[in-house]
């Protein structure tokens, strides 16, 4: 488990990569799969759930991208975020 640099919060609101990390030269070199959690700007909430995505940003065996998810903080749990429309309408209302 590592802890992003601080300047990426003067980067409007990228989501993160492996160069944001300390040391990352040797976490890459240690890690077969490093994972970030992202979520825009402040967050679209709903009660306990949000909206976010995880970032896959290595993984020696396999492939690397973004997901869609629903966190649920009551549960500590990651679901489909297809399970969650009402988040999803309202992350697309405050988009417009």
């Amino acid at each position: 488990m590592g802890q992003l640099d601080r300047s990426i919060e003067n980067d409007n609101n990228r989501s993160s990569r492996l160069s944001d990390l300390p040391e990352s030269g040797s976490i890459e070199a240690d890690s077969d799969v490093v994972i970030f959690i992202h979520r825009e700007g402040k967050g679209v909430f709903i009660e306990s759930r949000m909206l976010c995505q995880i970032v896959v940003g290595k993984n020696r065996n396999g492939p690397q991208g973004m997901f869609d998810f629903c966190f649920d903080r009551d549960v500590c749990r990651f679901e489909d975020w297809r399970k969650h429309q009402d988040l999803v309408a309202k992350a697309e209302k405050s988009r417009s």
